[in-house]
């Protein structure tokens, strides 16, 4: 394994402890407007928290919490990316890649 895969295991690990965390305080203890309920293909569900200022997502992936930091901000949506875990975000619709492999598709908010 390569260094930079070390490093970005090692810091991805960081994050999700950090973010499970921060989770398991609520919308409060991470400083969230609001957290959005997604329903997606296959009957699965998916949470989310947005940041105040949306800089920061903290995505609830039932076995484990990730923080993502906003990548992109764009009237196409908004991307969220921790170089593992990627979120995007348009309008009621949400998907995420986990790898680079869709796990969660045709999220609608509800």
């Amino acid at each position: 394994m390569n260094p930079v895969s070390v490093i970005r295991r090692a810091l991805s690990a960081a994050i999700g402890v950090l973010a499970s965390g921060c989770v398991g305080m609520g919308q409060d203890g991470i400083q969230s407007d609001r957290y959005v309920l997604y329903y997606c293909d296959g009957g699965r569900k998916l949470r989310v928290w947005f940041q105040r200022d949306r800089a920061t997502a903290v995505v609830d992936l039932g076995d484990r919490s990730v923080s993502l930091p906003r990548l992109t901000a764009s009237e196409s949506g908004d991307y969220y990316s921790d170089g593992v875990t990627g979120l995007s975000v348009k309008d009621d619709v949400a998907v995420v890649e986990e790898n680079e492999v869709v796990t969660y598709s045709a999220c609608m908010s509800g």
